[in-house]
């Protein structure tokens, strides 16, 4: 499932971002691996699920175990930047080679 360049087009504009013609291929392209992913997610079964790792656990076969408790890591997480925002820290996971 992708969308083509007008598609991309009326959702560009939908959002009032602004986009080049010659972005439109690389757009094509990145948005039709997220459908892809997306469509992928959509076949997991979730109604039996109690929470969002459940739901990742029957979608992933490596077994996923705790790294820290939520206690730890949220304690650990908080941070304040130099506006006096407060944000939690999580590590990278996405790749950005894929």
């Amino acid at each position: 499932m992708g969308l083509d360049p007008k598609e991309i087009k009326h959702m560009a504009r939908l959002a009032r971002l602004e986009i080049q013609e010659d972005q439109l291929s690389s757009l094509v392209g990145e948005i039709g691996k997220i459908l892809e992913h997306v469509a992928i997610l959509s076949e997991v079964d979730t109604t039996s699920c109690t929470d969002d790792r459940d739901a990742l656990r029957r979608w992933s076969d490596t077994p996923m175990e705790p790294q820290c408790s939520d206690l730890v890591a949220l304690s650990e997480g908080f941070r304040t930047d130099e506006d006096g925002n407060q944000f939690v820290r999580v590590p990278t996971v996405v790749d950005k080679n894929n």
